[in-house]
């Protein structure tokens, strides 16, 4: 039975079989039988969740993923979002430093195989077995200072170095001036100290006399390799007359130095030359020395070029040579870079009559485009153009234009660091601040504020002027809890804006004026806390300050309160910068006769009379007629206005 069964089912196989084989022959005389195999395309180890992550939209609520995902433990000021992430990256540091200096408690393997990167740096002294291997070892590492360490060990111990390493290691020297860079594993480190660094490259800072030199007088004789990496090298770090001096000795040994060096020499020639036109000329002599030498111009003979031509703006040639260096390159098959656009930008957009609209041109022209860097300048791009639609066009949409290009794809990497990308949205706030209506800035506000940006005082006084100007003091309460999330509350500025907004709001809905009086006492609460501490820079009370608290509180019927700040006005008078304003005082005394207080508004004439106010007769006038007062009290109005103007009231009423 089993035996029947087994040759049915292998002949229904059989005849299966069949069917199949005619029904792929068919298909394949339909269709091609070929198969093409598409080319392999490289994936990076996070290529799949870079494409996951492009999926979801940015959560404006959201903190930067290096913060505690905590409302408690999110910084949101400045000064503690940058305290906060040094932190974390000092604890990391700590935690490095550690396993450097007691790396024989640490026998477990951290790997397998083992991975350098995660061992104790080696420590090199005068003992250290060391040969030219080493030393390249160390300079494929970058260890600038090792690396000199033991060059200079080998040349003690007598060992000869080959040509070939002495030029590594110059090459190595010149490029990070000697000194070792920050290693790109401390991230945080590197985003908050770029801005310092920029600011101290500007001058020279090349070590004259340095280990580079010395280097170079041992590669001896030298070569079109030498001379080309201590030029490039003098010329990067501010150095220009003494790279030009190496580049002349070059040229009459006849050696042909590589065209990174020319590029650092011509981006000198506002510090080698003084007029425009000699500039210039030094300029076009370097673009004849390529040619005549052979060279290849590359990206950067492009951007050195137009960054001569932009320290010379005001010469009226300069436009022009700048398009013309564009087109020319061009033809070449180099486009430009950011930095080049950077660069057109400070060339064009300078003159207040006929204003340029390249900008628009450039944004059209990269308007979706996924940017690279290619230039060491490209991230100068974006804080420059921004800076041009705040002062030059007063343009909004050509900001949020601007915007969208930062934020399609990975091109926020061309931010730059820390400080240029608190310039580049300090720009565009007080831009979005001036042109947009009151509901469209705070809307454009609230994506941005605080895990984006934190907006600085000088940007925060804009801000509450404008909401002032607008007549929206709605929105002052949420202001305040930023200013104070900011640590802003010492900012004289910043407050008595504040201050002058909530006294100008016309509202006559009872829950925001009991809101605009809470905000007004935290204020008063907040510098009187300041003047306990007896800090240094401690905010000082005005009183212009202390009687718009005084007209904000009195909306609220918070009389109370406001008898805490005349007391301090009357027993503080010589600490206090200045007085109230008189119509502050004045809507005092008119809330007490309106709430038949004569006691009050006796005290605040009296205070009036000592800080020599020319209204204290019409204040008595208008109290003595309002509201019943004692003997003792028309007797202290006598004292302070006069018995004549007292009658001459009374006869009038009478009258």
């Amino acid at each position: 039975m089993i035996m029947n069964s087994l040759t049915l089912f292998s002949t229904k196989l059989r005849s299966v079989g069949k069917f199949a084989k005619g029904f792929v022959r068919n298909k394949s005389s339909e269709t091609s039988t070929q198969i093409k195999i598409p080319k392999r395309i490289d994936r990076g180890p996070t290529d799949i969740l870079r494409a996951l992550s492009n999926t979801v939209q940015r959560d404006p609520t959201a903190s930067h993923y290096k913060y505690h995902d905590d409302p408690y433990l999110t910084p949101t000021s400045n000064l503690n979002k940058r305290g906060f992430a040094l932190a974390q990256e000092s604890g990391r540091k700590a935690a490095r430093w550690i396993r450097q200096e007691h790396a024989d408690l640490f026998q477990h393997k951290v790997a397998d195989p083992p991975i350098e990167v995660f061992y104790p740096n080696v420590v090199y002294d005068e003992n250290s077995n060391v040969d030219e291997s080493i030393l390249n070892k160390v300079i494929n590492e970058f260890g600038v200072a090792d690396a000199i360490y033991i060059y200079k060990l080998l040349q003690s111990k007598g060992i000869d170095v080959s040509r070939d390493s002495k030029q590594r290691l110059l090459e190595l020297v010149c490029f990070y001036n000697g000194e070792d860079a920050l290693p790109e594993k401390w991230i945080e480190e590197r985003w908050f100290s770029q801005s310092n660094k920029g600011k101290v490259s500007l001058g020279k800072t090349w070590k004259d006399k340095g280990f580079a030199e010395e280097l170079f007088n041992n590669i001896s004789p030298p070569d079109s390799c030498s001379y080309s990496a201590l030029i490039a090298g003098m010329a990067s770090y501010g150095q220009y007359d003494g790279s030009l001096s190496y580049f002349k000795q070059a040229r009459d040994a006849g050696h042909i130095v590589n065209i990174h060096a020319i590029n650092n020499l011509i981006s000198g020639a506002n510090v080698l030359k003084e007029s425009h036109e000699l500039r210039w000329s030094f300029v076009e002599e370097m673009y004849s020395e390529i040619k005549q030498q052979g060279l290849t111009p590359n990206l950067g003979t492009l951007n050195s070029g137009l960054e001569v031509l932009s320290t010379m703006t005001s010469n009226k040639n300069s436009k022009s040579l700048s398009l013309k260096l564009i087109a020319e390159f061009n033809n070449l098959g180099i486009e430009p870079s950011l930095a080049s656009y950077h660069y057109l930008l400070r060339i064009f957009c300078k003159e207040r009559v006929g204003k340029s609209m390249i900008l628009l041109n450039i944004l059209d022209n990269l308007e979706g485009k996924e940017l690279t860097i290619r230039h060491p300048k490209d991230v100068l791009f974006f804080n420059t153009a921004m800076d041009i639609c705040r002062y030059y066009l007063l343009d909004v949409g050509l900001a949020f234009k601007l915007d969208n290009l930062l934020h399609t794809a990975d091109n926020y990497n061309l931010i730059g660091d820390s400080y240029k990308e608190s310039l580049y949205y300090r720009n565009f706030f007080s831009l979005a601040c001036q042109l947009l209506t009151a509901e469209e800035f705070m809307e454009f506000y609230s994506k941005r504020v605080p895990h984006i940006y934190s907006p600085e005082p000088a940007i925060m006084e804009e801000i509450i002027k404008s909401i002032d100007f607008h007549s929206v003091h709605e929105h002052l309460p949420a202001l305040w809890s930023d200013i104070v999330m900011f640590e802003q509350t010492g900012r004289e500025g910043v407050m008595t804006n504040m201050l002058n907004a909530l006294k100008n709001s016309s509202t006559t809905d009872a829950k925001l004026i009991n809101e605009l009086a809470n905000v007004a006492w935290e204020i008063w609460e907040s510098i009187q806390k300041q003047a306990d501490d007896n800090s240094y820079n401690k905010l000082r009370w005005t009183g212009e300050m202390l009687g718009h608290i005084i007209e904000v509180l009195l909306r609220a019927d918070r009389m109370d309160q406001c008898c805490v700040i005349l007391n301090l006005l009357d027993k503080e008078q010589t600490k206090i910068l200045g007085v109230p304003e008189v119509e502050s005082l004045e809507k005092f005394i008119d809330y007490c006769i309106q709430t038949n207080n004569a006691s009050n508004a006796m005290w605040c004439i009296q205070y009036c009379h000592d800080a020599g106010y020319a209204e204290v007769p019409s204040f008595a006038v208008k109290v003595n007629s309002s509201l019943k007062l004692s003997e003792a009290e028309i007797d202290k109005l006598v004292s302070l206005a006069g018995r004549e103007i007292l009658e001459k009231s009374k006869e009038v009423v009478s009258n």
